[in-house]
């Protein structure tokens, strides 16, 4: 067997891997990788995204509100929700790169919208910061995009054990 130093940490199979085993070191390197790329990619999507991309994003977000009110009955359709639009965000922000690494954190990010839907609180929480990426990315403001994105995305951190 490969030393870890040697995986593909990239590689499709081994993020599913991760995220079924819920090593919350991998779950903490993802979330810290979101902070790097996703509020970047919401300020593009508001300078760039076209009128059908603004019009899948709200078609998201309401698919998440609608399927809020009977989690976790719904969570699958929840999760589906989410993670469409933090897809589309991703296509919508023109750049080609940014996309194709969407695609190839998919299963991560699933395990990980997953894992923060069961969080006490966490869509109350965070639906209304998926709106106000929504509503950023509709008036074309990058930087509020950007700042939305970036306080979601915290709200889903894990509480830190205390020392």
């Amino acid at each position: 067997m490969l030393p870890r130093a040697d995986w593909n940490l990239m590689d499709r199979e081994v993020i599913e891997w991760h995220g079924r085993a819920g090593d919350p070191d991998f779950l903490a390197h993802l979330l810290e990788l979101r902070l790097v790329v996703e509020p970047g990619a919401a300020g593009l999507a508001a300078e760039r995204a076209s009128a059908a991309e603004v019009a899948a994003l709200q078609a998201a977000y309401d698919g998440m509100a609608e399927h809020a009110g009977a989690l976790p009955e719904s969570e699958d359709d929840f999760v589906r929700a989410d993670l469409a639009f933090h897809l589309i965000l991703l296509r919508a922000s023109g750049n080609q790169l940014i996309e194709q690494l969407g695609r190839l954190l998919e299963t991560g990010l699933r395990h990980s919208l997953q894992t923060t839907s069961h969080l006490p609180g966490g869509v109350r929480a965070t639906l209304p910061l998926h709106r106000a990426v929504l509503l950023a990315v509709q008036g074309h403001r990058p930087a509020a995009a950007s700042r939305a994105m970036r306080r979601l995305i915290d709200t889903t951190r894990p509480p830190r054990p205390l020392p």
